[in-house]
């Protein structure tokens, strides 16, 4: 396991450089980072981005999805058009692993939700897959996000995986598993039994939270 520091915790404004720095310096063995800086590290200078992370001792751990699949189509093409750009930097530097949130109720129709982004995830994955890149779903478990429960995709470890694998087939690669955050299993009413479900090569990111101490429902 290696520990990663998170821009969202801390140092999320700092440049590349100074937030491997940071994260050196606070005993971290990696970090999650934005792919897009790494392009344009290559892009500019011509150089070696890995020697960013690897002077530092630093590892490449996981960068989050640059195209926005959440939004218009529009939207999701121009991103679409930007990602081989950037799964070939994150090949570049030897990181494999990308991971994006899914919202329990998208807005729409369920769906109408479910088949348009299953249909961009299909998209992405095998974009990602051809730089030797996995994609990582992460579902969110408080009950805020799911007050019409008839219209909830997914919340839970059960529902993230049958899509993974969903996407995974329809994309014919084998590069779709989990974010797992404790948080978000611990308020989806995730189990231990949960946990032990998820094939370990699936498990493509976790993140570690703690939680004000109230009760599940009103986290």
């Amino acid at each position: 396991m290696i520990s990663t520091l998170n821009g969202a915790t801390a140092g999320g404004g700092l440049a590349l450089p100074e937030f491997i720095a940071l994260a050196k310096d606070n005993g971290f063995g990696g970090v999650e980072f934005g792919i897009g800086a790494v392009a344009d590290i290559i892009e500019r200078d011509g150089a070696d981005a890995f020697a960013l992370f690897d002077g530092a001792g630093i590892a490449p751990g996981a960068f989050g999805l640059s195209v926005e699949w959440r939004k218009d189509e529009d939207t999701f093409r121009a991103g679409m058009a930007d990602l081989p750009r950037l799964a070939k930097a994150a090949q570049q530097i030897g990181c494999t692993r990308c991971c994006t949130w899914v919202l329990p109720d998208g807005g729409i129709a369920v769906d109408e939700y479910r088949a348009r982004s299953t249909a961009r995830f299909v998209e992405i994955a095998k974009v990602l897959g051809d730089s030797g890149v996995h994609l990582g779903l992460e579902f969110l478990g408080p009950a805020h996000f799911r007050t019409n429960p008839e219209n909830v995709w997914f919340y839970d470890v059960a529902g993230a995986l049958e899509v993974a694998d969903e996407v995974g087939e329809k994309a014919g690669t084998n590069n779709v598993g989990l974010l797992v955050d404790c948080w978000h299993w611990y308020t989806s009413g995730g189990t231990v039994m949960d946990l032990a479900s998820i094939p370990v090569e699936q498990i493509v990111h976790v993140h570690v939270n703690d939680a004000p101490d109230i009760p599940r429902e009103e986290q």
